[in-house]
């Protein structure tokens, strides 16, 4: 009978450490969950941030070559009106 008791002590000890062992996974796992939300976050908004970047030069690049055009035409009357 003691060696029973003795053998259900152990194994409680065992499940015990066995529980203390898997809540520290867990919580590591989830701090690893809670690291990889916030870097995809701050990834999202640096894409976000980006796309605003090329929208914004894309309408320089257009107004850029609309000047270009608007200066072409006009170095071309240039010419003509010297000939």
């Amino acid at each position: 009978m003691r060696n029973e008791l003795k053998s259900l002590q152990d194994s409680e000890s065992g499940q015990k450490m066995i529980i203390f062992q898997l809540q520290t996974q867990l919580q590591e796992t989830k701090e690893a969950k809670e690291t990889v939300i916030r870097e995809w976050e701050n990834m999202k908004d640096n894409f976000c941030a980006q796309t605003k970047l090329v929208v914004t030069l894309e309408g320089g690049l257009q107004t850029m070559m609309e000047e270009l055009n608007m200066a072409k035409e006009s170095h071309a009357a240039s010419l003509k009106e010297l000939d």
